[in-house]
């Protein structure tokens, strides 16, 4: 009788012990189940979000405003440490498009920045004025002046374009090599487009 009764305790322990387990794995499973089914439900999201075409326009105009806000910030930080000159960024990229395409009209500047001819004139003079550039005689109508950059204006150009190459540089420091050539191709790819779009 004793021994019946301590198989029967035995059996009951067992059982009980079985049916906790079966709970355990039961609560496991059905928490692995909520978490594979939010962790898919989350990946549906994404890859709906990504097949949405507006969703993608408003997420690549808002990295490319961020991007814009930040080579600016950038530009302006550089420039009041260079040579101790200080011209604000707007006068700064006139004289980086000025390198670029020199020598150049007054009025043909304006019109090929797609900006009031006295808006530029303000910033032109901050450039005569910290000795950037200089006008030299167009040959084609003796009237008209050409604008053109100065050495010290060339030089204090290659200074921040430097200054902001070692910035790019550190920011990118941990990027991969391929990375770096996939970005440098789609954003070529981007500008071309984005030229040919606003007909710059």
């Amino acid at each position: 009788m004793t021994q019946n009764k301590s198989t029967l305790d035995t059996a009951q322990k067992t059982l009980n012990s079985t049916g906790h387990s079966n709970v355990v794995n039961s609560r496991s499973t059905s928490s692995s189940s909520d978490s594979s089914r939010s962790d898919s439900s989350r990946s549906a999201v994404g890859r709906c979000q990504s097949d949405d075409p507006q969703f993608l326009l408003d997420s690549i105009e808002k990295v490319l405003s961020n991007l814009g806000r930040s080579c600016l910030k950038m530009t302006t930080t550089l420039n009041k440490t260079v040579n101790n000159h200080s011209i604000d960024r707007s006068a700064y990229w006139i004289l980086v498009y000025l390198s670029e395409n020199e020598p150049i009209r007054l009025s043909d500047l304006a019109l090929r920045l797609g900006v009031d001819i006295s808006t530029v004139s303000r910033q032109v003079k901050n450039l005569f004025d910290a000795k950037f550039i200089s006008k030299t005689n167009d040959s084609v109508d003796k009237r008209a002046s050409l604008l053109v950059t100065t050495k010290l204006g060339q030089r204090y150009k290659q200074e921040v374009t430097e200054m902001r190459k070692l910035t790019i540089a550190k920011a990118m420091e941990n990027w991969k090599v391929s990375d770096k050539e996939v970005l440098l191709k789609l954003l070529n790819k981007l500008v071309s487009e984005l030229h040919n779009e606003c007909q710059l």
